[in-house]
Formats: C-alpha cells, structure tokens, sequence
C-alpha cells in the first residue's frame, strides 16, 4: 500500500478577511453581518471604512463585520 500523501497548498494566500490598502479605488461587493442583520454592499471603496455607492453617496462601515467580499467588474455601460 503507497504511503498516504497529503493534499497540496494552494499557491495563493487565503483571502484577507476584509478589503485592505491594496483594494482602495477599487469596486467591491461585501456581505456585512450588522446588528439588524445581513447586508449587501457594493460600490468603490475610498477608505478602509467607507464606500462610493453608484448614486454617489458615501457609506460607513465596521470592517470587523465583514463576513464575505470580492473585486467586482464595473458596471456596463450602456
């Protein structure tokens, strides 16, 4: 019987758990656990605690809530 081998490392680092420097002016979609409950969040982000929405209005958020994010592609325009 071969010996048991163990699975491989993934080549990438794992995934910060809230946008950091590296992602300002970029556009991100975020799931934010807030006391009210879950919510969405997508638009530019300008700082480490806020976001440009597409209507142009600045959103605060606790970073610490963040459960999920990713880059995202800019609207289409048309």
């Amino acid at each position: 019987m071969p010996p048991a081998t163990m699975g491989t490392m993934p080549s990438t680092p794992p995934k910060a758990p809230h946008p950091g420097a590296g992602q300002l002016g970029l556009r991100v979609a975020m799931r934010l656990h807030e006391p009210s409950g879950p919510t969405e969040l997508v638009g530019v982000l300008e700082t480490l605690t806020t976001v440009r929405k597409r209507s142009g209005a600045v959103v605060t958020f606790d970073p610490e809530q963040v459960v999920a994010w990713r880059i995202v592609l800019p609207p289409a325009k048309g």
